[in-house]
């Protein structure tokens, strides 16, 4: 309704306007699909596909929850020394990760990326995506020391979990389990 003054007959004229709008995005898009073809069958693909499962940036020690469990199609196969290179390779090497600072077991790279590679993993590799969701769920359900934490910071693991939990089709147990007890704690709510 903003653009042409709210002129529903020039609703025919609103792609192009949009299609412009998302230039840079595409082209970014078309880089990373050369990044995701150059480095195919390589840990550090695997670990781009990983790190799209993350709306924000993630710290390592989850990354090696993933990497721990095997996930069929995404971590079962690769060696702990590659998973390693991998991080710091894309990290130092290709500048496609970050470190914030002063703190150098989260890494971060740029929403675009997280985007495209959740995306193409969801889409070529459904099981691996939703089993990684699945155990991402059950890491951030599990993190929180009290059952009923008191700050936000110690309920931030309860939101991801929540986040994971409805990405693996887990709806139920997530609305019940977390949700339902751990968040609105049936009336009193957090």
């Amino acid at each position: 309704s903003i653009y042409f003054n709210g002129d529903v007959n020039q609703r025919d004229k609103l792609t192009d306007l949009l299609d412009d709008y998302h230039s840079t995005a595409r082209h970014a898009f078309r880089v990373m699909q050369a990044y995701e073809k150059w480095l195919d069958e390589t840990p550090e693909l695997q670990l781009l596909y990983c790190l799209g499962l993350f709306d924000h940036p993630v710290e390592k020690k989850v990354l090696e929850v993933l990497w721990n469990e095997k996930i069929n199609g995404l971590t079962e196969s690769i060696p702990l020394k590659a998973w390693k290179v991998a991080i710091h390779d894309l990290t130092e090497k290709y500048r496609l990760l970050s470190t914030h600072e002063g703190h150098p077991e989260i890494l971060d790279c740029h929403p675009l990326i997280r985007q495209y590679f959740g995306e193409r993993l969801r889409s070529k590799k459904y099981k691996s995506w939703n089993k990684a969701h699945e155990v991402l769920y059950y890491y951030y359900k599990k993190l929180p020391e009290q059952q009923l934490p008191e700050t936000l910071d110690q309920m931030r693991p309860l939101f991801n979990a929540i986040s994971h939990g409805c990405m693996a089709n887990l709806h139920m147990e997530t609305l019940k389990d977390i949700l339902w007890e751990r968040v609105r704690r049936k009336e009193q709510a957090y």
